[in-house]
């Protein structure tokens, strides 16, 4: 078999052709927010900056990625917790 890791349980939307997406902590580094800069490294992810930003502070929380990759189709990838609650 060949193309990305299969760490989700299935191929994600949000993956791109590169591989799936990074994970929170990937884009987030020690910050602990991911930034319309850091998403520019996840082409998914950039495009729907905005929409996942539920706040508009542009940030995303490790629960707003979290919340968002869930509501693309993706479960939560390594690094984002399910999101649960709010």
């Amino acid at each position: 078999m060949t193309g990305t890791a299969n760490t989700a349980g299935g191929m994600a939307p949000a993956a791109s052709a590169a591989g799936p997406s990074p994970s929170f902590d990937d884009l987030a580094g020690s910050k602990g927010y991911i930034t319309p800069q850091d998403a520019r490294r996840d082409a998914w992810l950039s495009g729907h900056f905005s929409g996942c930003d539920s706040n508009n502070d542009g940030k995303l929380t490790r629960q707003e990625y979290a919340h968002c990759m869930q509501q693309s189709g993706t479960e939560a990838p390594r690094g984002a917790p399910h999101a649960s609650g709010h």
